[in-house]
């Protein structure tokens, strides 16, 4: 998953990436304003994807799966939190958007992935946020 958000944030962010006949490959940066922040802020950046894209199913008393993505509830309903359709997943795995259940339901496969994709009965989140939500997971997931 690491791989797959250094590629999402590349394409993201406009790389080209380039073959030549001797097999090498190089990086050419292009110019966009739509990339990923260096550092990604949980209150700054991810919790407004959620905001926009999840709380009108994941909110209330009884959220699905007891994940309510409100603020301020959301970070502690996903860091390290065992997921409850994967037990012995977390939900947010500081560090590693591979063992994440929340970026396999955002991509729609992973380890024991069950039922659908999210946000559900809507298109997935564009590159950009999906980006943005494995990066903040890959900087250890931190709450500010």
């Amino acid at each position: 998953m690491e791989a797959i958000a250094a590629a999402v944030v590349a394409t993201v962010s406009g790389a080209a990436t380039t073959t030549t006949s001797s097999s090498t490959t190089s990086t050419v940066p292009t110019t966009t304003s739509s990339t990923v922040p260096g550092i990604v802020s949980y209150a700054t950046h991810v919790q407004p994807i959620f905001d926009t894209n999840c709380v009108f199913c994941h909110t209330g008393a009884f959220p699905p799966v007891g994940l309510n993505l409100s603020s301020p509830a959301s970070y502690a309903n996903l860091v390290d939190v065992s997921s409850r359709e994967c037990p012995g997943t977390k939900r947010v795995d500081p560090g590693s958007p591979s063992t994440s259940y929340l970026m396999h339901k955002i991509v729609g496969s992973g380890p024991c992935f069950v039922g659908s994709p999210m946000p559900l009965h809507l298109s997935p989140l564009p590159a950009l946020q999906q980006a943005t939500i494995s990066t903040w997971i890959l900087q250890g997931a931190m709450n500010d």
